[in-house]
């Protein structure tokens, strides 16, 4: 209880690197939404992102609201699959 919380950065790191042949993660993360939605807490209605890796041309007075329905396993693999090919594109543009 005294150790310095680890940065979002190093979990995320781990979760690619040291459990990458393992859906431990995917397993937690996906109970505390079933659990969350149990209690009443979140509907899964709204998804907010950390879109850290995605680059935007964005306008706030222009958006279209789409309602989709996937798996958090099939986002993570098209968010890492973006990820991806971003690094390629921009590996190459270098």
């Amino acid at each position: 209880m005294q150790d310095k919380v680890p940065d979002a950065s190093t979990l995320s790191q781990t979760r690619r690197r040291r459990f990458l042949d393992s859906d431990i993660y995917q397993q937690i993360f996906d109970e505390i939404v079933e659990l969350a939605c149990r209690k009443g807490l979140v509907t899964g209605e709204v998804l907010y992102t950390d879109s850290t890796h995605l680059k935007a041309s964005a306008n706030k007075n222009k958006f279209d609201v789409q309602r989709v329905e996937v798996k958090p396993v099939e986002y993570l693999a098209q968010l890492e699959e973006a990820i991806s090919e971003d690094a390629r594109r921009t590996a190459s543009a270098s």
